[in-house]
């Protein structure tokens, strides 16, 4: 009997019970389906990977010449929106207004010196203004006299003159206009009465 008891005990730690054997053959089945389904996902992976996805093409926008009209649109716009940021700076760069009135002199006199040529002049609400043509120097003064800088003012009907002081030198005029010197003015020989009553008018609303 004690032969008998070891040899059952020898067995009992070599021989595997019937039990844990299905366990193993279970255990060792599903490794083999975890490596197929790996081994499945795998090969989707690569044949995903082995599609090749076509890349997208990029279509730049053609350029179009923009048309004569929209070119010159487009010009007089900004010369506009120029114009206007700096005539707000600038308040002195605004052009100016219209004359009230334009009136055909027949001479001019600047101190000493009289008007080659005659011409016309413009009658603006605070100014004259004309061209005096110089005797002696091949030059055209820009005169731009404003009522505010007139002094001794006189106006004749009968005469038809318009005559007054600028109490300064005038720079393109030297020693030919004093406005120290009582003889010395500045004069406008009109053509009629009328033009002189429609400076008087303007004058008048001064």
């Amino acid at each position: 009997m004690n032969h008998q008891w070891h040899v059952k005990h020898y067995s009992s730690r070599f021989i595997r019970p019937r039990e844990h054997i299905n366990v193993l053959e279970d255990k060792t089945e599903m490794n083999q389906q975890v490596h197929v389904d790996k081994k499945q996902e795998v090969d989707v992976v690569e044949e995903v990977k082995s599609v090749a996805i076509p890349k997208r093409k990029m279509i730049k926008p053609k350029w179009t010449r923009p048309s004569l009209s929209e070119q010159l649109a487009k010009i007089g716009n900004e010369a506009s929106s120029i114009t206007k940021s700096l005539t707000e700076k600038y308040p002195d760069l605004t052009p100016k207004n219209k004359p009230l009135f334009q009136l055909p002199a027949l001479n001019f006199i600047v101190g000493k010196l009289q008007s080659r040529f005659p011409s016309p002049v413009q009658f603006f609400q605070n100014r004259c203004e004309y061209i005096f043509h110089h005797p002696f120097e091949n030059k055209q003064i820009t005169m731009v006299m404003y009522f505010s800088d007139m002094s001794q003012v006189a106006l004749s009907k009968s005469k038809c003159y318009f005559q007054f002081k600028i109490s300064r030198d005038l720079f393109h005029y030297g020693k030919d206009y004093d406005f120290r010197n009582s003889a010395h003015f500045v004069r406008i020989d009109l053509h009629s009465q009328h033009d002189a009553t429609q400076i008087q008018q303007v004058l008048l609303k001064r």
